[in-house]
C-alpha cells in the first residue's frame, strides 16, 4: 500500500537496533509541516539510512500507525509538537524504485506511476474517480483533495532511480515536469502539508523559472543546519564502537568521516557493518564504483590526471571551485568541477567546505580506485 503504510518494517528496524534520529522529526514539525516552506529534500549516499528515515516518518505520522510505545522513549518525545503530530497525518509514501515494475520497460515507468497511486487513492477516496476516465495521479490528488477536504504528508524515496538507471535526458525532464506540476502548481497547492522527498542525485536544476526551486535542500555539500540528520555522529559512532568492543579511533581512521558543517559525520551502513562484523573489510570493489559512475565522468579522469593523482594522494584544493557544477543531470555533466562534485554525492569523496579541500573518504577506496586508474578502467 501507499496510503495506510503501516509501520512492520519500522518495528523489525527498532527490533535490530536503531541509531536515534528524530531530532529530524521535532526540525520538521516545527520548521515545515504546514508552514509555507513544507518542502524537504535530503540527498545522501548509499548506506546513509534514506529509506530508513522514511519508515520512521511514516511510523510517526501516519493515521494507519500507533507506535506511541516506540516514540515515547525516543528524543522526539521532548518536543512541545509530539502529541500533536503522532500519528495524525494521511501520509502517501512513496519508493520510485517500486514503479519499474518486472518485464517493463522506460516507457512504462511513469504508466505505472500515475496508475498504481491512482488504484491506491480510489480504494479509500471512490468519489474522486468518478468520470475518470484515466489514470493521473496530479489530477487524482487535487480532485481527492477537493472532494474530501484531506490533506497529505506525500513521502517520496529513491527520487532520482529513473535518472541513476538510465541516464536519460527526455524521461528527466518528464520526472521534473512531474514534480512542477505537483509542488509548483496552483491545481495542488493545498494538497500537501508536508512533502520529504530523498535520494543520491541532488535536485535537477535548469534555466526557467518553472523549476522545482522551492524545495529547502538538505545535501553532502549543503548540509546547512542539518548535518546530524545526514548520517551518524561522532558520539552515535563512538557509543557504536563502544558496545561492540571496537576501537573508534581505528574504525574512524579506516571508514573515514564527512566533515559537514563543522561536525564529523559518517556512513551508517559502514560503522553498523564494520561493529557487527568485527571486520574492517568494507569490500569496496571496482566493478561497484564503475558501475555508479558513468562514462561521462569515467572519462574526465584521463584529462585531469595531475588532479586525479593529487587527489589520490593528499586531496585536491582549488579556491576557486565551490563543487556546484553537477546539477543533478548527468547527461548535462561537464568539467571536472562537475566530476568531483558527483562524485561527492555519490559519497566517495569528502568535501571540507571550510578548506576547500576534497579527499577521498577512506583508504579502502583509495585502493580500489587506484587500481582501477592504473587498469585504465576509469577511461573505459
Amino acid at each position: 500500500m501507499i496510503i495506510d503504510k503501516d509501520d512492520v518494517t519500522f518495528r523489525a528496524i527498532i527490533e535490530s537496533g536503531f541509531v536515534d534520529k528524530t531530532g529530524l522529526i521535532a526540525h520538521l514539525n516545527n520548521k515545515a509541516i504546514g508552514k509555507l516552506r513544507h518542502f524537504i529534500f535530503m540527498s545522501r549516499p548509499h548506506g546513509f539510512g534514506k529509506s530508513v528515515t522514511i519508515e520512521m516518518l511514516n511510523a510517526y505520522y501516519s493515521k494507519s500507525c500507533n507506535c506511541s510505545d516506540i516514540f515515547d522513549k525516543l528524543k522526539i518525545s521532548q518536543d512541545p509538537t509530539y502529541e500533536e503530530n503522532l500519528n495524525k497525518h494521511n501520509v502517501l509514501c512513496v519508493d520510485m524504485q517500486s514503479f519499474d515494475h518486472p518485464n517493463s520497460s522506460a516507457d512504462d515507468y511513469f504508466d505505472n506511476f500515475h496508475k498504481d497511486l491512482c488504484e491506491d487513492l480510489k480504494t479509500k477516496y471512490p468519489l474522486a474517480f468518478d468520470n475518470c476516465d484515466r489514470y493521473d495521479f496530479v489530477d487524482a490528488i487535487a480532485r481527492v483533495n477537493k472532494i474530501y477536504h484531506e490533506t497529505f504528508i506525500f513521502l517520496i524515496d529513491n527520487w532520482d532511480y529513473i535518472i541513476r538507471k538510465y541516464h536519460d535526458t527526455e524521461l528527466t525532464n518528464y520526472l521534473m515536469g512531474l514534480w512542477r506540476e505537483l509542488f509548483k502548481s496552483s491545481q495542488c497547492e493545498d494538497c500537501f502539508s508536508l512533502v520529504y522527498m530523498t535520494g543520491i542525485y541532488p535536485l535537477v536544476k535548469g534555466k526557467t523559472q518553472s523549476d522545482v526551486n522551492n524545495f529547502q535542500e538538505y545535501t553532502m555539500i549543503h548540509p546547512m543546519e542539518l548535518p546530524d540528520c545526514l548520517g551518524f555522529t561522532e558520539d552515535e559512532t563512538k557509543a557504536l564502537c563502544l558496545k561492540s568492543g571496537m576501537s573508534y579511533e581505528e574504525v574512524k581512521e579506516w571508514i573515514g568521516a564527512y566533515p559537514l558543517s563543522g561536525k564529523q559525520i559518517f556512513n551508517p551502513q559502514y560503522v553498523v557493518k564494520i561493529c557487527k562484523s568485527k571486520n574492517f573489510a568494507l569490500e569496496i570493489k571496482q566493478d561497484e564504483i564503475l558501475k555508479h559512475v558513468p562514462k561521462a565522468v569515467r572519462k574526465m579522469v584521463p584529462k585531469g590526471k595531475k588532479l586525479f593523482v593529487e587527489l589520490l594522494n593528499k586531496g585536491y584544493s582549488d579556491s576557486r571551485s565551490h563543487y556546484t557544477a553537477f546539477n543533478g543531470d548527468i547527461s548535462d555533466l561537464y568539467g571536472l568541477d562537475a566530476m568531483f562534485a558527483y562524485l561527492i554525492h555519490l559519497g566517495y569523496l569528502a568535501l571540507d567546505s571550510d578548506q576547500q579541500i576534497v579527499r577521498l573518504i577512506n583508504g579502502e577506496l583509495k585502493t580500489a580506485l587506484t587500481c582501477a586508474f592504473a587498469a585504465g578502467l576509469l577511461a573505459r
